[in-house]
């Protein structure tokens, strides 16, 4: 595995092209977190922000319903899209100087990217009232068997590719943030994306089927389908200092 502190992506185009479906996917846990932070002008730092298109869209959408939103992006790379209205801060996140609290802090496909998560997490939870991340889970069960039969090729691939250097379960990232006394775990929930998937044009015959399995399984239990087959999963976390979160557990989102 790679020494960096951070591994980066390959991808010269940051994934903007995901940047409209990750937002269906997260336009609710986001509305509540701005209903938990009770304002109406709201501060929000997207960390690890890639093109900065996901915030962008969040952003133009709770503008509409009355929100004044004042975004602010930070990634280690100087690379956000011209059409994304908000303030640069380059540089790794554990090291830069905040003064005030964020409302609101994403951190979206990040964790799996960073050496000593649970550092990463912590100084999350103390910038932040509310922070919001989406993490895969690529330590499932049939990623490590296919790990295994290719004599550790196949997440050698993950991190020269797409730079992830961890590979979690959903357990292990509990370990991480219910034992982590800053911080307050307000719901969870699995994304359940294999229906989207299997129906995807570029997805192979065999990955159709493969997607087709996932989704039925999910449909029975997302935490299961979750362990055999990946998946991702969204939190809603908040400083212990600032509010009373109660660890919960597992919920269905609304829009699948």
């Amino acid at each position: 595995m790679s020494n960096k502190t951070i591994r980066a992506t390959n991808n010269t185009n940051l994934y903007s092209e995901d940047a409209p479906y990750k937002f269906y996917k997260l336009f609710e846990i986001f509305g509540e977190a701005l209903v938990l932070s009770e304002k109406r002008k709201i501060r929000v730092l997207d960390v690890g922000c890639g093109s900065g298109m996901i915030s962008s869209l969040l952003k133009t959408y709770y503008e509409n319903l009355g929100y004044e939103i004042k975004l602010y992006l930070n990634d280690i790379a100087n690379k956000i899209s011209d059409k994304v209205d908000g303030s640069f801060m380059s540089g790794d996140i554990r090291n830069i100087k905040i003064k005030s609290k964020f409302d609101i802090v994403l951190a979206v496909d990040i964790i799996e990217h960073v050496k000593n998560p649970d550092i990463y997490i912590s100084r999350i939870a103390q910038i932040s009232r509310f922070a919001i991340m989406k993490i895969p889970l690529e330590g499932a069960i049939f990623f490590r068997l296919r790990n295994y039969f290719s004599w550790g090729r196949y997440y050698r691939f993950f991190e020269d590719r797409v730079g992830h250097i961890n590979f979690f379960t959903n357990s292990k990232i509990k370990k991480y943030l219910f034992c982590a006394p800053e911080v307050s775990v307000f719901k969870y929930y699995y994304m359940q994306s294999f229906s989207q998937l299997a129906h995807n044009e570029k997805t192979t015959l065999i990955g159709k089927i493969y997607f087709r399995i996932a989704a039925m399984t999910s449909a029975i239990s997302a935490p299961l389908s979750a362990l055999f087959f990946s998946d991702s999963v969204i939190y809603l976390i908040s400083s212990s200092a600032n509010s009373s979160g109660k660890k919960v557990g597992h919920r269905k989102p609304s829009n699948n």
